[in-house]
């Protein structure tokens, strides 16, 4: 039987996360006319908020925090809408091997005490894969602004925000118009 460790770290289930959110990178949309698979369809509205809290036993929990503050912040708009409900989908079609190797992986780092190394691996693993997700729900939403950096973004799973405020929550995602938030 494999051990715990070996089944997070096993590249084929970050293979598969990334098959689900479209492996490698996906390039920030800057001309929209150039996206085949842009279209700005129907989501959710900020009052249809999935409860990010279902998934909390395998997501990171600053990630929950802070997705569950952007999806209420984000306006009621056709873009932000689409974004939302594609991270939504995503989000609940990950495969099962995926959320047991993350909860797992919570498990044995976040709640044994180990924050350093869980904080590591959410920046250099786990943190990517969900940054991949929101890049494609802003590329298939015809979002024409770029993410945020991946580095100033992956505080993204690392740092809780103290509360929800409108403009710090959209300055720490990054915007559909624009990185600092805008939408």
């Amino acid at each position: 039987m494999r051990q715990p460790e070996t089944i997070v770290r096993t590249a084929g289930l970050l293979v598969c996360l990334a098959a689900l959110i479209s492996c490698g990178s996906v390039r920030p949309v800057t001309d929209t006319s150039q996206t085949q698979a842009c279209r700005v369809a129907d989501g959710l509205t900020p009052r249809q908020c999935p409860l990010m809290g279902s998934d909390a036993d395998w997501l990171p929990p600053a990630y929950v925090r802070n997705a569950t503050c952007r999806c209420q912040a984000s306006p009621n708009s056709p873009t932000a809408n689409c974004v939302r409900g594609g991270l939504d989908e995503m989000l609940r079609s990950t495969p099962k091997e995926i959320r047991a190797a993350w909860r797992e992986k919570k498990r044995t780092l976040h709640d044994a005490g180990r924050h350093e190394e869980y904080e590591r691996w959410l920046v250099e693993d786990a943190g990517r894969a969900l940054y991949r997700l929101h890049k494609k729900a802003h590329s298939r939403c015809c979002c024409p602004s770029a993410l945020p950096a991946y580095r100033e973004w992956s505080r993204v799973v690392t740092t809780p925000l103290a509360d929800c405020r409108r403009e710090r929550v959209l300055r720490a995602f990054g915007g559909c118009r624009a990185a600092d938030g805008r939408w």
